[in-house]
């Protein structure tokens, strides 16, 4: 029986995944939500891309081109809300950082617990950013969740596990 390290980046992980759940628990839930969420990432791309008035060609080639900087902020915006990755308490914007982790192990399921787990530190830390900031997303040009992109895209494996998830 393998022993996975357990996720003890933060102790107040959002509700449905504690710190006490480790990696097994994370491919349970992946599992789980399979079924549900491959055949959405499509149609959310779709649907993302005509509410921020870009084209599903624009989106391709953003993917194909690996340029962030082609994908309005208000796509990203739509397009993680869908999955549940920012979710509001009270006033404040809140990063679950679980769905983050579910979304990019299941596209990458030869990701190795290691890489899980500095994905996971290096999502904290754009996380802390972002809840910290003051900016709004009530704004046109979503201004908060272009401080957590350009914070994410900065981390090399967290970037590359985006693209490989947009690319399946």
């Amino acid at each position: 029986k393998r022993v996975f390290p357990r996720l003890t980046i933060n102790p107040a992980w959002p509700s449905g995944l504690s710190h006490r759940h480790g990696l097994p628990e994370i491919q349970g839930l992946i599992k789980e939500q399979n079924h549900v969420i491959t055949p959405r990432i499509n149609a959310v791309s779709s649907e993302c891309a005509q509410t921020t008035g870009m084209t599903a060609e624009q989106v391709e080639a953003a993917i194909r081109d690996k340029d962030i900087n082609q994908l309005s902020a208000c796509f990203f915006r739509c397009y993680i809300n869908h999955f549940g990755v920012i979710r509001q308490e009270g006033s404040k914007d809140v990063v679950n950082v679980p769905a983050m982790l579910i979304f990019v192990k299941m596209y990458m399921p030869s990701i190795s617990i290691l890489e899980l787990l500095s994905i996971a530190s290096e999502i904290m830390v754009c996380a802390k950013q972002f809840e910290n900031s003051s900016l709004q997303d009530e704004q046109p040009d979503c201004l908060k969740t272009k401080s957590l992109i350009t914070c994410l895209a900065k981390k090399d494996t967290l970037i590359n596990a985006f693209w490989i998830a947009t690319q399946s």
